[in-house]
């Protein structure tokens, strides 16, 4: 039902048989009221879809179109991303918008990578020609005199970046494919079961009494420092023996499963209160801890149980190796972690040597090579008097 051969030189112009921009015709449904005008240089025609005896309600449908019409070409057009950004410029954006998301150390040692590195070898390119070849080379470059790992991190923050640039719409997809390399896993320290008393008494000595506060969450929660820092009195449900981290890394909300050890410790913390941070650096403005607030303690704690480079973070993977020793299913430790994937909890397990000790055992013992059990010395039951008691 469109008149095409119609060009018209105002919006409100009279031209063949419209009438301030309508006109009626008749249509498999009887007469209907149609528009036609002209915005910005573009023709616009249709259906009001009004009868016609609808014609004021016809002329108000047409206005309204109009003003929204002519709003919109009104509205200056965002400069579109340039698709020829050159990746330090990305990179810029990226850490002006990222700045106060991640931790102050993983921060800097993107800075030493991408300073010493990336910058000089692919910085002044455009990030829609940074092919596998460009990246090829630079990891080349990178491995005389450093580790497998380190290529790796390189290429993980080339990666980020790339993210960033397709999450603004700069490049539609990421122009290389580059694998990264196989590296030897090197054990990882967690704090055996047997030691953990031992390791909180340590912390315990703190001058600061929030230290071991946060210790304990992160041992018996699986929280992240980040998550210990930030930890709600009104996330803490006493009568339910759970904690709800309401500020995680995933956005999630899970409750999570008190200990009664956990429980009545934080019950019996002096600060308890209905509400608010429950370690605030500061009572007045509630700001919570700095980040590695936990750090120093957590080396003492591990220094003095015969443990090396134990970070906050291995306590969060303490928690999950303990949980899958004790038979924990991996469904249930990942949804105490909040980890998305059971492969990301996968690597947070580690294989205790008690628990392979015992493997060991059982296998040996299937093999008939397991040494004979020692022979159980039988001990007399003494009596509140002092004197053996008699079986009868």
């Amino acid at each position: 039902m469109k008149n095409k051969g119609i060009l018209l030189d105002s919006v409100n112009g009279s031209h063949r048989g419209y009438e301030n921009g309508l006109c009626l015709r008749e249509g498999v449904r009887g007469a209907v009221w149609y528009y036609q005008f002209k915005v910005a240089g573009r023709v616009y025609e249709g259906s009001t879809r009004k009868g016609k005896d609808a014609k004021r309600e016809a002329q108000a449908y047409l206005t309204q179109l109009k003003g929204k019409l002519l709003a919109e070409s009104r509205k200056p057009k965002a400069s579109a991303p340039p698709s020829m950004s050159t990746l330090s410029t990305v990179h810029d954006e990226w850490l002006e918008a990222n700045k106060d998301a991640f931790d102050a150390r993983h921060l800097s040692s993107v800075a030493r990578v991408w300073d010493l590195h990336i910058k000089p070898a692919l910085g002044s390119l455009p990030m829609d020609k940074i092919g596998t070849t460009a990246v090829e080379t630079l990891r080349a470059s990178y491995l005389p005199g450093h580790s497998s790992g380190g290529a790796n991190f390189v290429l993980k923050v080339l990666s980020t970046l790339f993210g960033f640039a397709i999450g603004r719409g700069y490049i539609p997809a990421r122009p290389y494919k580059v694998k990264k390399l196989t590296v030897q896993r090197k054990p990882r320290p967690v704090l055996p079961p047997e030691s953990v008393g031992e390791f909180l008494a340590v912390a315990d000595r703190s001058r600061n009494p929030h230290a071991p506060a946060m210790v304990r969450m992160m041992v018996g929660l699986g929280l992240r420092e980040s998550e210990a820092r930030t930890a709600r009195w009104e996330w803490v449900s006493f009568s339910r023996k759970t904690y709800t981290p309401g500020l995680t890394k995933g956005r999630e909300a899970v409750a999570i499963p008190m200990g009664d050890w956990l429980t009545d410790y934080l019950w019996g913390l002096p600060w308890r209160a209905p509400e608010g941070l429950m370690f605030p650096a500061d009572d007045e403005t509630e700001t919570p801890h700095s980040i590695g607030y936990t750090r120093k303690v957590i080396e003492r704690g591990a220094k003095a149980i015969g443990l090396i480079h134990v970070t906050p973070h291995r306590l969060r993977a303490t928690f999950a190796t303990l949980h899958a020793d004790a038979g924990t299913p991996l469904r249930r430790i990942q949804s105490m972690t909040r980890h998305k994937s059971i492969l990301t909890l996968m690597r947070y397990i580690e294989d205790s040597e008690a628990g392979l000790r015992e493997a060991q055992e059982i296998v040996a013992g299937r093999m008939g090579l397991a040494a004979p059990p020692k022979p159980k010395v039988k001990t007399a039951k003494v009596g509140k008097t002092g004197r053996e008691v008699s079986k009868k």
